[in-house]
């Protein structure tokens, strides 16, 4: 019935703990209101992906779960969720019309602020850090060119890269940056028994592969 986790609000005595907890174990960033909400005081936002924020943290008294928010696929998956709450002894109501139109209206005016994707686990590379090698996740973005006929993929792409330890998040505009991408081609004819792999001379920017982001690097 239910797809994803959308959105938590809790409670906390202590929001700065929450706030580090975030974004050094969870590997999450600064987030914000949503698009057209004033940012409530001393709230903490944190985000994972292209949604302000995943995880609202308001100061209170006590920790407590406050709200949740959850995608399902359809309109038969949200009905069915609420006959499950109905079940468990759950009070809940469907938005009215107003309030379907006022949402409608929202994402019409900035689309871009309501992109959501489902997670996905990437794989990590070593990156240099000081005189250390450190895992970082890091995708591999392709290129392709459309001739009109035809698709072709292009020998190359670019490697985002997390900067934060245990982060997902490669966007450069959430704070991810780049590494350089080495594409080898295979020999022009099959080695001979014991003799080692030859590649042919490539075009590539720089004397020596960059082993990742640096403190006085700029990233792209």
């Amino acid at each position: 019935m239910i797809s994803s986790l959308g959105y938590l609000r809790i409670s906390s005595a202590d929001p700065a703990a929450w706030r580090e907890f975030g974004l050094k174990i969870l590997g999450m960033t600064e987030g914000s209101a949503p698009k057209g909400g004033a940012p409530e005081a001393d709230a903490v936002y944190l985000r994972m992906d292209e949604f302000p924020a995943r995880l609202v943290i308001i100061p209170g008294s006590a920790e407590r779960l406050l709200a949740s928010g959850w995608e399902v696929a359809d309109t038969h998956a949200l009905a069915a969720v609420g006959r499950a709450l109905a079940d468990a002894g759950v009070a809940s109501k469907p938005a009215s019309d107003a309030e379907l139109a006022a949402v409608r209206e929202r994402v019409l005016a900035e689309p871009r602020a309501w992109i959501a994707q489902e997670l996905v686990l990437l794989s990590t590379s070593p990156a240099q850090l000081g005189d250390r090698l450190v895992p970082r996740h890091v995708d591999l973005r392709p290129f392709a060119v459309n001739d009109g006929e035809q698709i072709r993929v292009l020998p190359g792409g670019l490697t985002r890269v997390a900067l934060r330890e245990g982060s997902l998040i490669v966007n450069s505009s959430q704070g991810g940056g780049s590494k350089d991408t080495w594409v080898l081609t295979s020999p022009h004819r099959p080695p001979e028994a014991d003799e080692p792999l030859a590649f042919p001379a490539q075009a590539v920017r720089g004397t020596v592969p960059d082993r990742g982001p640096h403190d006085d690097q700029p990233q792209q």
